[in-house]
């Protein structure tokens, strides 16, 4: 079985590929999902878009690997025995990786999505998620605060990456092609 992490700067296309994986019958664990319930957990009359300070927060405070330590858990319990691939979507840091890589060795991969900025910054404000930014003067906040977690250094070491310019229909294609290749076809 291969452990698949997915990482890439907000509105590149992790969750787009994580759908297309989840209709292929792999399992995925999003390190999001994880984020967003100990905030809403944690605080559940703030702002949403407060989410990102609260992870960064908990980093300072729990180690710069507590997202992965919490999600290695549900991995571990939520993985079937007749998994070929499982992805875990949202990965940040070499913390991460590093921890992520001690559990599972040679089996973890990581892959990138990469997609210019300006093609980010509008795919978000049409997302219109609760933590998403409203602004361009946001959107540069959340990309300096996600480099600064180590987010461009995982992307440069990635063992596999997808370049995500085109229709939504493109990245499709290419993460079928790349799970099927993977291991994921099932």
């Amino acid at each position: 079985m291969k452990i698949m992490a997915v990482c890439g700067m907000p509105g590149c296309g992790k969750g787009e590929l994580a759908d297309v994986a989840r209709k292929m019958g792999v399992p995925v664990f999003s390190m999001g999902d994880v984020v967003r319930f100990h905030f809403q957990r944690d605080f559940p009359d703030r702002d949403p878009i407060e989410t990102g300070i609260y992870a960064d927060m908990e980093r300072k405070k729990h180690g710069q690997d507590i997202w992965a330590r919490r999600l290695t858990d549900q991995v571990e319990t939520g993985i079937g025995s007749n998994a070929e691939l499982v992805i875990i979507d949202g990965m940040r840091s070499l913390h991460e990786r590093d921890l992520f890589r001690t559990q599972w060795g040679t089996e973890f991969l990581v892959l990138a999505i990469h997609s210019s900025p300006k093609t980010r910054f509008n795919r978000l404000r049409e997302r219109g998620r609760g933590d998403d930014p409203f602004d361009r003067k946001a959107f540069d906040h959340r990309d300096e605060r996600e480099l600064g977690w180590g987010l461009g250094d995982i992307m440069a070491l990635a063992d596999m990456i997808i370049v995500n310019e085109g229709p939504l229909e493109s990245l499709k294609e290419k993460a079928r092609e790349l799970l099927e290749r993977v291991g994921g076809a099932g």
